[in-house]
């Protein structure tokens, strides 16, 4: 317990210890790891038959000409509300002893 009580103490140095680990991870990573030996060139599946993506069609501004045609129309909704007073309870918040 006394390790972390001192690299709490200790910020700037626990931070540089923590940033030298993970770069000596990083590179032994980097180390191991020397090359990706992907099959990229090969046919999986010779006799499949490629996809075909269909061409984007091209949507109308019909919700553009909607849009402005009813932009002059404009609705206002307001809504007014009375709460109602509740007669024949009295609410007695109890006290804390504490105060």
């Amino acid at each position: 317990m006394k390790l972390f009580e001192k690299m709490r103490q200790q910020k700037l140095l626990s931070i540089t210890l923590l940033l030298f680990t993970l770069s000596v991870g990083i590179v032994i990573g980097t180390l191991i790891n020397t090359g990706v030996h992907a099959a990229r060139d090969q046919n999986v599946a010779p006799d499949a038959t490629p996809l075909t993506i269909p061409k984007a069609v091209e949507v109308g501004n019909e919700f553009t000409k909607l849009a402005k045609r009813l932009d002059p129309s404009v609705v206002n909704i307001t809504a007014d509300y009375t709460p109602k007073v509740e007669q024949g309870r009295n609410r007695v918040r109890p006290q804390n002893q504490d105060d």
